[in-house]
C-alpha cells in the first residue's frame, strides 16, 4: 500500500487522529490503521500515548529518509513524464506543421505541463474542456492532442500525448 501520504500528514501534524487522515487521504479507516501498523513494524513511526483518547505519531529518522527517499522518486517520475511529452510534442510538431493545435482534455495537472512545455515552443494552441460541446465544431485540419484514452477518436488528426 502506498504510505508517502500518510508519512506526510504525520510529519506537518503535530497531533492527528487516524480518522482525519483517512479523511484527507481518501483511505478507509482500516486502510490507515493497517499502513500506520505497518509504518510502525518498518521502523518509520513511533507512537505515543497521550491520554486514553489520543495517540500521536512520530516519525522516526528511518521514516523521515523514506519520504524524502519517495519524494525523489516521485520527482523523477514526473521529470521524465515531462520529458517524454516535450519529445513526443517535437516529433508531432515537427510532422504537422502549419496546422492549428487544439489542446483537449480536463484543466489538470497534465494539462498544466502541456501548457508549459507549449508556452517554452513559443506554440500558439487552443484549449477545449473535455466536456464541451465546442469538440463537436473542431475543424478538420487542426491537430488535436488529447491525454485521456475516451477522447482519442475525436477527429481523425487526435494525437494521445500519453501513449
Amino acid at each position: 500500500m502506498e504510505y508517502f501520504e500518510i508519512l506526510e500528514l504525520l510529519d506537518n501534524e503535530d497531533v492527528i487522529s487516524q480518522r482525519e487522515i483517512a479523511k484527507r487521504t481518501g483511505f478507509s479507516l482500516g486502510s490507515v490503521n493497517l499502513i500506520i501498523k505497518q509504518c510502525v513494524k518498518k521502523g518509520f513511526v513511533k507512537i505515543e500515548k497521550l491520554d486514553a483518547k489520543r495517540l500521536r505519531y512520530i516519525l522516526t529518522p528511518k521514516g523521515l529518509n523514506e519520504k524524502a527517499r519517495k519524494t525523489v522518486d516521485y520527482v523523477k517520475r514526473i521529470y521524465s513524464v515531462v520529458h517524454r511529452i516535450s519529445n513526443k510534442l517535437d516529433k508531432i510538431l515537427a510532422e504537422n506543421s502549419g496546422k492549428n493545435i487544439i489542446l483537449v482534455g480536463d484543466n489538470d495537472e497534465i494539462y498544466s505541463i502541456i501548457r508549459g512545455i507549449l508556452a517554452e515552443k513559443s506554440v500558439k494552441y487552443r484549449f477545449s474542456r473535455a466536456d464541451s460541446d465546442d469538440i463537436k465544431n473542431i475543424c478538420k485540419d487542426s491537430l488535436i492532442l488529447v491525454w485521456d484514452i475516451e477522447l482519442e477518436n475525436i477527429g481523425e488528426n487526435t494525437v494521445n500525448l500519453l501513449k
